[in-house]
């Protein structure tokens, strides 16, 4: 016996098949029970029994609907030890059918229809289900040519067809199975390719598909504009730019433009982003991580308030906080210009290619950013490609203070005496602070450093954040006060105050738990660091050992060995 003259589930004569997908077969079949009846018998290559349950649960709710609008589900049945879904058939054929041989349609047809799809989907999402897959071949009209939704989580139940699925799918690991939004998305591309006869994202490989995805660029100029306007909002890359129900989705199909939504919390969020931004400059951090916290509270989904928070926990060194806001800020809106604090933040975890692919991708287009260069400049220097960094420092050494710095370091790293790079322009004149005291560094006597030679030697030199590139104003001179046991408080206004065992330092101590130099405070006005040197004992505030450096504020315990400073500044603390 043929395939077609097959008796299944004892009453249905297989007819013909209908067609093959990813998901199995579907058979046309004839009812001998029920006269006059063909069905659509679906069989189903995934086995899973956990899945097939899931399945069948769905497809039995829907069809407790009993919604016109959708293909209806008879019952099921297994054979062979596979499912078999039998259904409505429609006579009518799928929207496919329409653009088979690429004829274009008129956007007011097939907005008409969107009309209708989104009455049904909106109908399906109020009972918390998602289509999953929609698309031209399973909007289905029957005899009647009434257009009906077939194939609810039949196929790629999860995960959709390439072209019609939203690009956080493809980005984003944690994105709900329940979120309508996908189905927002997939029926954009569905009415873009019914008007234009074609589908632009076919025949696109999987990384160009994704591209074109985020960049939205796929719909053409030379559609109307208020047709441009509804297909840019629905397939919009961050789901939160989107239409957000099938209600606000035929509301612009049916009046043919896209309502102005006044926002008035995230106008809020934007105008306090950019005060903190403004604070932030100034060196206000306490203010302007207030601001930013209430920005966030109000509306935790603004861009720029996110964007700006990142900012100011990579001036704090909050590496995570600032890692947070700028992965939140990107996954809101996949095309936000943050690589450069995308960079600072891989460059501060060590992820030192990364943090260089960021940094060059954002001086590419913006080859001004002199504090982007210092960055990528930072990542030559750490992963000892020193002529690389001296390269980039020598471009700059008139535009900023810290490459002259940075310039030194490179140099001398590569294996020059201090004396022979600066030599021609006696620059130990300069009033730099990095550089005088790197300068002492170096030269202090070779045989002080130990086996590990120029290693031990780097781990006591400071690289100089751009930051610190503007020189201290007399009237911006900042006090930072450390209480030392059995002596009385000092205020020091110093740049670099040195804390180690070397009587050079400021700050010195014969604990032999401490190293020759242990630590440096760099204070700036409103911007006072500390600097662990790499010692063997560590450095550490209010009993944390540091790592690398750390911002201080108001009222700090500062151990090195067996040695207790009280140290207090002010830094940041501005309003």
């Amino acid at each position: 016996m043929s395939d077609f003259d097959q008796l299944l589930d004892g009453k249905y004569k297989v007819v013909r098949e209908l067609g093959e997908g990813g998901f199995g077969r579907v058979l046309l079949a004839e009812d001998i029970v029920i006269p006059n009846r063909l069905v659509a018998i679906k069989v189903l290559r995934d086995q899973d029994p956990e899945r097939q349950e899931i399945l069948l649960d769905e497809m039995t709710f829907l069809a407790n609907l009993q919604n016109p609008s959708i293909v209806t589900f008879h019952h099921h049945f297994q054979n062979n030890g596979r499912l078999h879904l039998v259904m409505e058939y429609c006579a009518g054929g799928s929207l496919r059918k329409k653009i088979h041989r690429g004829n274009s349609l008129d956007p007011n047809l097939v907005f008409q229809w969107g009309i209708h799809l989104t009455d049904v989907f909106d109908f399906v999402h109020d009972k918390n289900i998602v289509h999953h897959d929609i698309k031209p071949d399973n909007l289905l009209f029957s005899r009647e040519a009434h257009l009906k939704v077939g194939d609810f989580g039949v196929a790629n139940r999860n995960i959709g067809t390439l072209p019609y699925m939203a690009p956080e799918l493809f980005t984003e690991n944690d994105v709900s199975i329940r979120d309508r939004r996908i189905d927002i998305y997939a029926l954009g591309i569905t009415l873009l390719e019914l008007i234009l006869g074609r589908n632009p994202l076919f025949d696109l490989a999987p990384n160009e598909l994704l591209l074109a995805k985020l960049r939205g660029d796929f719909i053409p100029s030379d559609l109307p504009r208020w047709v441009q306007e509804i297909l840019l909002k629905a397939t919009h890359a961050t789901p939160e730019l989107r239409f957000q129900t099938m209600t606000e989705f035929r509301e612009a199909l049916t009046s043919k433009t896209v309502p102005l939504v006044i926002d008035q919390k995230r106008m809020d969020a934007h105008k306090q982003a950019i005060t903190a931004e403004k604070l932030i400059g100034a060196k206000k951090w306490i203010r302007a991580e207030k601001i930013i916290q209430c920005a966030l509270e109000g509306c935790p989904g603004s861009v720029p308030a996110n964007i700006t928070a990142g900012k100011l926990y990579m001036r704090m060194k909050q590496i995570d906080k600032a890692k947070a806001h700028l992965d939140q800020a990107l996954r809101l809106n996949p095309r936000a210009n943050i690589q450069k604090e995308l960079g600072w933040v891989n460059l501060e975890m060590g992820k030192f290619s990364i943090a260089l692919s960021l940094l060059n991708d954002h001086l590419h287009r913006n080859p001004l950013d002199k504090e982007a260069q210092n960055l990528l400049l930072q990542c030559y220097y750490e992963t000892g490609r020193y002529e690389l960094g001296a390269d980039l420092a020598r471009q700059n050494l008139s535009d900023a203070d810290c490459f002259l710095n940075n310039y030194l370091l490179c140099r001398v790293m590569s294996g020059e005496k201090s004396k022979d790079v600066f030599e021609e322009k006696d620059l130990r004149k300069s009033d730099n602070a990095f550089l005088r005291y790197n300068l002492a560094v170096v030269d202090e006597d070779p045989k002080s450093w130990d086996e590990k030679g120029n290693v031990s030697l780097r781990s006591k030199l400071l690289f100089q954040d751009f930051r610190f590139g503007k020189k201290k104003s007399r009237s911006r001179i900042n006090a930072v006060s450390i209480e030392i046991p059995g002596k009385e408080q000092r205020d020091y206004s110093q740049t670099i105050i040195t804390i180690g065992r070397n009587p050079a330092n400021m700050i010195s101590t014969p604990d032999h738990s401490v190293s020759r130099r242990h630590c440096v405070i760099v204070n700036y006005p409103d911007d006072v660091w500390i600097y662990d040197l790499a010692s063997t004992g560590g450095t550490f505030i209010n009993g944390e050992r540091i790592c690398g450096k750390m911002f201080l504020l108001g009222v700090c315990e500062l151990t090195v060995g067996r040695y207790g400073l009280r140290v207090t500044s002010a830094a940041g603390m501005l309003v």
